[in-house]
């Protein structure tokens, strides 16, 4: 079919599913209450949970284009791939997203310096969040460019599978706002990773596309580029 619909739901507040995540030592202590969920910064300690559900229309350019329908965001490139740990422990592996992210700019015929900006994965966990920037700092030194990165999920909690739906929604009409979003709660990262373009305020972009990441525990990782037409 050339339609489709992308939905996700997550509900990660009932008592069930927050044991789950506290036996797994993802979750943050929250000792800073809603200010605790911080991607990439240095005190990260884990992600607040949230409930919510995220959907989008998938139509075909062509059949889009002929019944004249507004057109938030055309696809250019999806990717999945798995990264295993050492041992086969069930953990997140040293660069979680390296070859997915390097499989979607191929499948998008873009590079790293094409993207407004990149949305990671997020989570805000010590491990999978020096994963993710562990990947992308060897794309940006293999293709001598680099990108904004932005994490979104502190503005609704981690919603499980609507996250990343989510996210993509953000990213189009931050593209449309000419907006590369901020990090909230974003203070400094490792030593590291301080070149990387993080920023605790939104700042102006004026490129068109965006790519966003999200993995799993167990090391599959799934990226997409989206274009989003000039307003």
């Amino acid at each position: 079919s050339d339609v489709a619909l992308a939905v996700g739901y997550g509900s990660w507040i009932n008592d069930i599913a927050r044991y789950e995540l506290e036996r797994l030592g993802i979750l943050s202590r929250c000792k800073h209450g809603s200010g605790s969920f911080r991607p990439f910064d240095v005190n990260r300690d884990g992600f607040i949970t949230g409930e919510g559900g995220a959907a989008i229309f998938l139509e075909s350019y062509e059949k889009a284009s002929q019944r004249g329908a507004n057109i938030l965001g055309r696809i250019k490139g999806v990717s999945n791939a798995i990264e295993f740990s050492p041992g086969q422990k069930f953990s997140v592996p040293e660069k979680v997203c390296k070859r997915s992210v390097l499989s979607v700019l191929e499948d998008a015929a873009c590079s790293v310096s094409d993207l407004a900006f990149i949305i990671p994965h997020g989570s805000g966990t010590q491990k999978g969040d020096r994963s993710e920037l562990n990947s992308l700092m060897d794309i940006f030194n293999e293709q001598k460019a680099d990108a904004p990165l932005c994490g979104l999920k502190p503005y609704t909690g981690h919603i499980g599978a609507a996250s990343d739906i989510a996210e993509i929604i953000f990213g189009i009409h931050a593209v449309r706002e000419k907006t590369i979003p901020a990090t909230l709660n974003f203070h400094a990262t490792e030593k590291r990773f301080s070149d990387l373009k993080i920023s605790a305020s939104p700042r102006q972009c004026e490129k068109n596309q965006f790519l966003s990441v999200s993995y799993g525990v167990g090391g599959q990782s799934s990226t997409v580029v989206v274009e989003v037409p000039c307003a």
